[in-house]
């Protein structure tokens, strides 16, 4: 037995599904170490000694960084495909918040396409 996470694809929200939101929106947050991204307001925070709110961050209490035109940011994933790796936009996709869970329904986020790309190929049965 070991103690490996296992994560699952979820499909929670296709890319259509992405940018009819993000028409609508005027945020996009995304995470500085790994590929994980939301439209709208982040929904994680660390714990601050000195203030009632914490810091926006990742599912992995990584830094966000921002942009005020989500479409503008989908369109540029649009343009370049190939830099998600074997799977493309899928991947793009899968990283978007509540698309990758831990086993336990928790999202979460990976540093790198390769193991978005891992998830797919698995779950279509291909190597």
């Amino acid at each position: 037995m070991t103690d490996e996470v296992k994560f699952e694809l979820t499909h929670k929200t296709s890319l259509e599904d992405i940018k009819a939101i993000a028409k609508h929106s005027d945020r996009l947050v995304y995470a500085a170490q790994t590929c994980w991204w939301k439209i709208g307001d982040p929904v994680y925070t660390l714990p601050s000694n000195t203030s009632a709110v914490g810091l926006p961050c990742g599912p992995r209490r990584e830094m966000l960084l921002e942009t005020d035109n989500p479409l503008e940011f989908i369109e540029a994933a649009e343009k370049n495909p190939d830099h998600y790796g074997k799977h493309g936009l899928d991947a793009f996709v899968a990283a978007y918040h509540g698309n990758v869970v831990t086993r336990d329904g928790r999202p979460t986020s990976f540093e790198g396409w390769d193991k978005y790309n891992e998830l797919i190929d698995e779950e279509r049965g291909e190597s």
